[in-house]
């Protein structure tokens, strides 16, 4: 943070040091001191310097303030190429790509940073039509602009025309070769994704992790195992930082119910992230073990970790499994209370589901009522499966007509019905 003094100083400052003092701002993101500044310059006469104007426009592109750094670009009466480019990029990061390409068609001269820009907006955006005109136009290509159509084609999940980019780039870096891995890794297919990640002449951490997701996800526990134990041997650069490949193990062996070699590699995890204790709460709800998860989720905050979206909905379905009420309910209500995180459609069904699993059928119908979404299948049928179990008819026969009023072409919801009458 700036101390105000050293802007707001007897001697009035020179258009240099205003210049530092902006590019600060810009450093920090201090968007509010940017502002003071911005202010000071148009009450001193300084806001016809156009050095002074340029850093102004990339203050507020940069800090996302594009309504104010419109503004700026307007009152320029010189509105050159490098003005368009800072204009250009802000509209960019923050995903506007009407404005973005109202800006570019203005500019009277084009470059291949300006155009890779526009590309990789429109991939951002998944427009990957919009962004194949403008490399179509484009002079000159980089090995950049053919990573950005690569890489939003891998996101539309185009495996043969993102095998067609990757063929025609004229070199390959190792985000190119991550991306056609990419590829193949999430559409399933293995043995291809292997033999890519085996031709590439390096691995990043990227890299090692899109092979291991791909083996948990498609392959057997052994081959995930072998991935694994491969990953800080055999690359130099894999940081032991990194968690991401000691969570996709621990939810591998976990969904396989292999929950003490989840917990063994949970504890060994030397850097945990919030995202390695959600995958091991989700271990323990996933195979209905309630003590040991209720255990974790204690430590947890035991250890001052502010819990997640993910990590809350497994709590929930383990207090819920174990019929541990007064637990749900404190966690539900610690939810926005205490961490700010508002309750999903999931989070309302989990505890909807653990007060009618636990005979709290009155609780779950008025919590249910309550519910700020629309009211899903799912969650009625856990009502209707526990009214069936609690021998609540009335409750039940409400439930059941609930879901024929979500969609009455449901044959199964009729024989919920009819279970129910019988």
């Amino acid at each position: 943070m700036l101390k105000q003094s050293s802007i707001f100083c007897a001697r009035s400052p020179g258009i240099a040091e205003l210049a530092r003092l902006l590019y600060e701002c810009i450093r920090s993101r201090d968007l509010l001191q940017g502002r003071r500044l911005h202010a000071q310059i148009l009450r001193e006469n300084f806001g016809g310097s156009k050095y002074l104007a340029k850093i102004i426009l990339q203050l507020y592109a940069k800090c996302g303030d594009l309504e104010a750094a419109s503004a700026v670009f307007a009152s320029m009466a010189d509105r050159d190429f490098v003005s368009c480019s800072i204009l250009l990029l802000g509209f960019a990061q923050i995903g506007s790509t009407a404005e973005a390409k109202a800006v570019f068609d203005s500019m009277p001269t084009l470059n291949v940073v300006v155009c890779n820009t526009m590309v990789g907006a429109y991939t951002q955006a998944g427009h990957i039509e919009e962004a194949h005109i403008i490399f179509q136009r484009m002079p000159m290509v980089d090995v950049v602009t053919f990573n950005s159509i690569l890489a939003g084609v891998v996101k539309g999940g185009a495996v043969d025309e993102a095998l067609t980019f990757f063929s025609q780039s004229p070199e390959h870096d190792v985000v190119s070769w991550n991306s056609i891995l990419h590829a193949y890794a999430q559409a399933g297919h293995l043995e291809e994704a292997t033999a890519i990640f085996c031709l590439m002449p390096e691995w990043s951490c990227v890299s090692w992790n899109a092979l291991l997701a791909a083996v948990c996800d498609f392959g057997s526990i052994d081959h995930a195992r072998e991935v694994f134990s491969q990953m800080p041997q055999r690359n130099s650069k894999m940081p032991m930082r990194d968690s991401m490949p000691w969570n996709a193990m621990v939810t591998a062996y976990a969904q396989t119910g292999h929950l003490l070699r989840a917990k063994e590699t949970f504890d060994g995890i030397p850097h945990k992230c919030l995202l390695s204790w959600a995958a091991m709460l989700g271990g323990y709800a996933q195979n209905g073990r309630a003590e040991e998860g209720i255990t974790l989720w204690r430590r947890l905050g035991q250890e001052g970790i502010a819990p997640n979206e993910i990590a809350f909905t497994s709590a929930l379905a383990l207090c819920g499994g174990a019929g541990m009420i007064e637990e749900a309910a404190r966690v539900f209500q610690s939810m926005a209370a205490d961490h700010g995180v508002r309750p999903s459609r999931e989070h309302y069904s989990a505890m909807v589901d653990a007060l009618a699993r636990a005979g709290h059928l009155e609780e779950a119908e008025e919590l249910l009522a309550s519910m700020p979404f629309p009211v899903n299948p799912v969650t009625t049928t856990s009502i209707l499966s526990a009214c069936n179990w609690h021998r609540d008819w009335t409750r039940g026969e409400r439930a059941a007509r609930g879901l024929l009023e979500i969609d009455s072409t449901h044959s199964g919801h009729y024989i919920s019905l009819a279970r129910l009458v019988l």
